[in-house]
């Protein structure tokens, strides 16, 4: 997402943390145009890549507060994708399976 098309929020919080992650985006995205060294360009790519995936974060939060927890959820189990694979799998399956029975017990 740009920082260029800044969207909505209801919520001053999510707004504020946008508006800084943006002010950042544009100190780094300065910095790295100034850069010949490709190991520090390629840190500060790295650092702008996660401002603005975040960012994309905090609009979709804005109209859905429960992306956080799937966020978080997901980002974890792609963690351990490599190390434990069927653990990774749990952490992905296992909120899905929580719900469903939640749901099942409300339409007893």
């Amino acid at each position: 997402m740009s920082s260029s098309s800044k969207p909505l929020f209801t919520k001053t919080g999510l707004s504020r943390q946008f508006e800084f992650n943006s002010s950042v985006l544009n100190i780094l995205g300065t910095v790295t145009k100034a850069l010949p060294e490709h190991r520090v360009k390629d840190s500060l790519y790295k650092a702008i890549t996660m401002l603005a995936l975040r960012n994309e974060l905090l609009v979709i939060a804005g109209k859905e507060p429960d992306v956080f927890e799937f966020y978080d959820q997901r980002t974890r189990a792609e963690n351990l994708q490599v190390s434990n694979p069927i653990l990774a799998g749990f952490i992905r399956t296992h909120k899905k399976e929580t719900k469903k029975l939640v749901r099942d017990r409300a339409t007893m």
